[in-house]
């Protein structure tokens, strides 16, 4: 037992982390990865992450008008590259809740924005693309994505998963500011198979309340992670991604998106993990955020 406000309804994880400590380490770690690192896309304001006293840290990405697609991140980066590589079989898990979206005016924020889980090239710093338009961290894994409005394919939804389209929206019923102020949590996982170097599976997301809609599902393309150079580092984790409109640039107007992470886990082994339904579960109510630590708003 990792925390007492955690259950696990399948194997133990070997690597636990349900963000309490200040300095990322883990509750469990049987493969010794080490402490979760925080980063940033390169064009994004460093993260500053929020510890709640009521259980987990707030992470925020914020955008200013004109800066493109930023993220904040929290990614396990093992110092042996040979720790993530070796397992045939990774599934990881995130458990969040009280997704958050506004302007610097207090207004609501137009975009979609999402929540990534993923098994990429590099370190915990979210590298973009090149100037050939391709992702040089090369990740795999999928999306919870939140839009304002709701439609057949905006709200809160998963994607990164074939078809390219993504599934429709959870319930056409609710936005995310429903789920936030019900205390909803949300569980994104996906089970990753290595056949050389190539990371390909299947994903879900599943929220917690027992009324809600049955988990969404989907297949993970597979990427290939060997191609024509070495890879000098892996890592896997949590990527919270501000999204930029097409278009023309927007005003000059600062945009922040956050979530609560409770916790991130890794299962790995040398066989199949077969479950699918989330492994962790939160045993305590999911009382909202500390007032007193709630993210302000940062201007650039």
């Amino acid at each position: 037992m990792a925390s007492k406000h955690f259950i696990f309804l399948g194997p133990e994880p070997d690597y636990f982390n349900t963000f309490d400590d200040q300095q990322l380490k883990p509750q469990l770690d049987s493969q010794k990865l080490g402490a979760m690192h925080l980063g940033a896309s390169q064009n994004a304001m460093d993260p500053m992450p929020v510890w709640d006293g009521n259980g987990g840290m707030i992470l925020s990405a914020v955008r200013s008008g004109g800066s493109g697609t930023v993220s904040s991140t929290v990614y396990v980066v093992p110092s042996e590259l040979a720790k993530l590589i070796a397992p045939y079989h990774l599934r990881i898990e995130v458990l969040f809740d009280f997704p958050n979206s506004l302007n610097a005016d207090s207004t609501e924020n137009p975009e979609t924005w999402a929540l990534a889980l993923n098994l990429k090239r590099g370190t915990a710093v979210d590298e973009g693309t090149d100037d050939t338009g391709t992702n040089v961290d090369n990740p795999v894994g999928p999306n919870c994505q939140f839009h304002p409005k709701v439609s057949s394919f905006k709200g809160v939804r998963l994607t990164g998963t074939e078809p390219e389209g993504g599934n429709p929206v959870l319930d056409p019923t609710k936005t995310y500011t429903d789920y936030r102020a019900a205390s909803t949590a949300f569980v994104l996982g996906a089970n990753l198979t290595r056949t050389d170097l190539k990371y390909g599976g299947t994903a879900s997301l599943t929220l917690t309340d027992k009324d809600e809609p049955r988990p969404q599902s989907g297949n993970l393309s597979p990427q290939d992670f060997s191609g024509t150079s070495t890879i000098t580092g892996m890592a896997i984790g949590i990527a919270l991604v501000n999204l930029e409109l097409p278009g023309p640039p927007p005003p000059a107007i600062v945009r922040t998106v956050s979530v609560r992470l409770r916790s991130f886990a890794i299962w790995m082994r040398d066989t199949e993990i077969a479950q699918r339904e989330p492994i962790v579960v939160i045993l305590n109510p999911h009382p909202r955020p500390d007032p007193q630590v709630i993210v302000p708003l940062r201007r650039s």
